[in-house]
């Protein structure tokens, strides 16, 4: 967790139906549904918005971005700023998250990876477009 700095994505959604749930950003266990660790944004099949979330032992804390869930091309950025997180939709910044919510911090590895995961029989896609991780090399 300590080795990145900043992280980008941007994406596409291809329909906005409710039967799926979709998360860019920073996970322990890519697989999970969610990861027990990680640092991303989400959105639940019951979600109109897009939220961000920090989460350590499967304890997360979840803040509504006021961006609603669209088929526009979207840019998300994640920024370190001294022992906070900013989250950043379209060069604004919606929300940040604090040590006392939930960072994983120390030497949890985690992986960045975007997820989509449907809640019907129904296959459902995004398109990715540009990945970014910035990082900082300490020896």
């Amino acid at each position: 967790m300590s080795d990145w700095t900043e992280l980008w994505f941007v994406f596409q959604q291809v329909t906005t139906t409710t039967d799926h749930i979709q998360r860019y950003g920073l996970f322990a266990d890519a697989g999970g549904n969610p990861s027990t660790d990680g640092v991303y944004l989400e959105r639940l099949a019951a979600d109109t918005n897009w939220f961000t979330v920090t989460r350590t032992g499967s304890v997360q804390t979840r803040k509504d971005t006021g961006q609603a869930y669209t088929t526009a091309w979207r840019k998300l950025h994640i920024k370190k700023n001294g022992t906070s997180l900013e989250f950043y939709l379209d060069g604004t910044l919606v929300t940040t998250h604090t040590n006392a919510e939930n960072i994983p911090l120390g030497t949890v590895g985690l992986t960045p990876g975007a997820q989509i995961t449907p809640t019907t029989t129904t296959a459902r896609s995004f398109t990715l477009d540009f990945f970014r991780l910035k990082g900082v090399v300490t020896r």
